[in-house]
């Protein structure tokens, strides 16, 4: 009897050991994303430029970009550029740059380390005139598309379902967003709700931010154009949004589809969409995936003590 007692216990721990693993593998599947808020980071290599210089000194100009986002960029797709002083007196160039290489991103359980490089910008030597010294400050400026990647559950139902069902396999409430559906990125779909119209649509308000500290453009828009304000304000707070085929949703201009452009306002915008469902006489959850595709712009600086030779 007490052998039989033995192996029943061990019998049941093991059935639950598995059931652990299966809980924690589903939960690690459902979360897709690393999620948070991120993309193209860069910043002025430390002695490069020299933040004292003497006039007529020279210094290389080097940034260090890095993709802590979750959108790979390939090569010729970053744009980089200084500004914001008498460009030929320093001997420097205003025009945008390209980034001669790939930019890996992160990946959830695969790569933790962002995608690095170092990117040469010329040499900086002042040549103007300076009394004692003179305070000044570079700035640098990139431009680069990126892509937000959401992955979810919509509860699939509608009024003539519910009216007939009688245990409901999913529920509407709530924001259909969680920890990790989300794709890292600065631009986020930070909200999903559903509603009922009618007898058989499903209604979906969907709000996107952008949660970066840089500016939102049209994916389509070209970097060095948009240094001309009237490109620039055209441009603006343009995303391109993409649903399944069978979503229709209204966007700019009057498109009704299931892709198409919206402006985000200073809260940002949601978007409505709806599909129909067929009524099977019961409801389900049905996993979607949203992508939205835009040019980001940020801007950097350093300062800068020109001394008198």
């Amino acid at each position: 009897m007490k052998k039989i007692f033995i192996l029943l216990f061990v019998a049941l721990a093991l059935i639950s050991s598995c059931d652990k693993e299966e809980q924690e593998v589903t939960t690690e599947l459902s979360e897709a994303y690393v999620g948070g808020v991120g993309g193209i980071s860069f910043s002025f290599i430390e002695g490069a430029p020299i933040s004292e210089l003497i006039a007529g000194e020279s210094s290389l100009v080097s940034i260090l970009l890095k993709n802590e986002g979750e959108y790979d960029l390939v090569k010729d797709t970053i744009a980089l550029r200084l500004w914001g002083l008498d460009m030929g007196a320093y001997g420097l160039s205003s025009e945008y740059k390209l980034v001669g290489s790939d930019l890996r991103g992160i990946k959830k359980g695969l790569i933790e380390e962002p995608g690095e490089y170092v990117m040469d910008m010329g040499s900086l030597e002042y040549q103007g005139p300076v009394v004692n010294s003179l305070n000044t400050k570079l700035r640098s400026q990139i431009c680069y598309p990126y892509k937000t990647k959401a992955n979810f559950n919509l509860c699939v139902s509608s009024n003539s379902i519910q009216n007939v069902e009688s245990e409901p396999a999913c529920s509407l409430n709530g924001n259909k967003i969680g920890s990790g559906s989300v794709s890292k990125a600065p631009v986020k779909l930070t909200k999903v709700i559903e509603q009922f119209e009618g007898s058989n649509n499903l209604v979906l308000k969907l709000t996107i931010e952008n949660l970066g500290m840089g500016e939102v453009y049209g994916f389509g828009s070209v970097c060095s154009e948009l240094i001309d304000a009237n490109v620039q304000r055209s441009a603006e707070d343009i995303v391109h949004v993409t649903l399944p085929e069978d979503f229709i949703c209204f966007f700019m201009e009057g498109v009704e589809s299931n892709e198409g452009d919206i402006k985000l306002g200073v809260s940002g915008k949601t978007l409505t969409c709806y599909t129909s469902v067929e009524n099977q006489g019961f409801s389900y959850e049905r996993n979607i995936d949203v992508s939205l595709d835009y040019k980001y712009s940020k801007t950097d600086s350093m300062d800068l003590l020109i001394l008198e030779s």
